[in-house]
């Protein structure tokens, strides 16, 4: 063999470990973007599940007084179906956490839930002593409250997801990487923003400040039987001054005594009134 062939076969073969290590290199940059996404994927996770349970909460009838209009209930309902939206992205995004479309798509529909959220939230605020009436403020204001420490994890999971976004995107970009990436089937990532933090800033009174949480009372009206006309002659019963105490003793003799007395005077037709105060026929009768 010549000195040629010998430096073209370790030319080959230098070039063969080159692609080898390139190959390799690119691997490992886009498996830290998958072991990036995690952090990612679990804190929207929490946000879905917290926005999820808001509109529930906001969909039970105590929440209706305060939130029973129509653009309350399109604002809620946006929510559910923005929450659907966003969840479904997710668990599309999950396994392919390199792949720029499925990002994107989650941009966007993390986009519209942060759409979603901002004017209700700031409906919420609005109406928060109608939400404290109902008793159910102080279940969102909580809700609202862990929204903070949720956009700060998810903030700096975001940027260690973005680093290593930008860390496979410069080594596609590289010379002669660039020349293997089309051939080995890399594509350059995307990076991961929300607007989430927008929301989580907004202010809500604090429920003491609203003053204590009561539902409206629900006055039970008793059921009032007609009155039945009594006989004619017959005497009202008094009622009793106390309702706790038993009712006296029937004038005619406890026999004739019904169990329970009304607790009201008995109100007696006119005529039959008149009838009763007029003599009888045989006291006012000439004698003979």
């Amino acid at each position: 063999m010549s000195t040629t062939s010998l430096w073209l076969v370790a030319l080959g073969a230098l070039l063969g470990f080159w692609c080898l290590g390139a190959h390799n290199r690119l691997v490992r940059l886009r498996h830290a973007i998958g072991q990036a996404w995690l952090g990612v994927d679990a804190q929207l996770q929490r946000r879905h599940a917290l926005a999820h349970e808001l509109a529930e909460r906001l969909a039970l009838p105590e929440a209706q007084p305060a939130l029973g209009d129509e653009l309350a209930r399109s604002a809620v309902e946006l929510l559910a179906a923005a929450v659907r939206q966003a969840e479904a992205a997710a668990a599309l995004a999950r396994p392919r956490a390199a792949s720029a479309g499925a990002i994107q798509s989650l941009v966007l529909a993390e986009q519209v839930l942060d759409n979603a959220l901002r004017p209700l939230a700031v409906l919420i605020a609005a109406r928060a002593r109608r939400l404290q009436r109902a008793g159910l403020y102080a279940a969102l204001h909580e809700l609202h409250r862990r929204e903070p420490e949720i956009e700060t994890q998810a903030a700096f999971a975001r940027r260690v997801f973005n680093d290593a976004v930008a860390a496979f995107n410069a080594a596609i970009d590289e010379l002669p990487t660039r020349l293997l990436a089309g051939p080995m089937r890399f594509a350059p990532a995307a990076s991961f923003q929300t607007a989430g933090a927008e929301v989580a800033q907004l202010a809500w009174p604090a429920p003491d400040a609203l003053g204590p949480a009561s539902r409206p009372a629900q006055l039970a009206l008793p059921v009032v039987e007609p009155a039945k006309a009594p006989a004619v002659g017959a005497a009202p019963h008094p009622a009793p001054a106390d309702p706790t105490q038993p009712m006296p003793a029937h004038p005619f003799g406890a026999d004739t005594a019904p169990a329970q007395w009304p607790a009201s005077t008995i109100e007696f037709p006119p005529d039959a009134l008149a009838l009763a105060a007029a003599p009888a026929a045989s006291d006012t009768a000439a004698p003979r």
